[in-house]
């Protein structure tokens, strides 16, 4: 082979590693976007369903209030009141530590 054709295939090459460097380097980047896009998109949903559960629970807690608020309108043994009104308020508290 002649110092030509050596030139040429040596810069050929030299060309090949270029684009073939450029497409991973371009690859790496476009997986890095992708990796950020994820977490952002997991973000969201971890957002969107904690959203959810809290809504949820809101709506628990308004119900015991909403029981509570009957329980002591209604004219019953005050000592049976008592107990049940310490077991309502005990799940009540429950719900809000969470």
């Amino acid at each position: 082979m002649t110092d030509s054709k050596k030139q040429k295939e040596f810069e050929k090459l030299k060309k090949e590693k270029g684009e073939y460097l450029k497409g991973w380097q371009k690859e790496r980047a476009n997986f890095i976007n992708y990796k950020k896009d994820e977490k952002e998109r997991f973000k969201e949903i971890v957002r969107f369903s904690n959203e959810r559960i809290i809504k949820s629970l809101i709506a628990v807690l308004d119900g015991f209030d909403l029981a509570i608020e009957s329980f002591l309108k209604q004219k019953k043994d005050k000592k049976e009141n008592e107990h049940y009104l310490k077991g309502i308020y005990l799940i009540k508290s429950q719900l809000e530590d969470i």
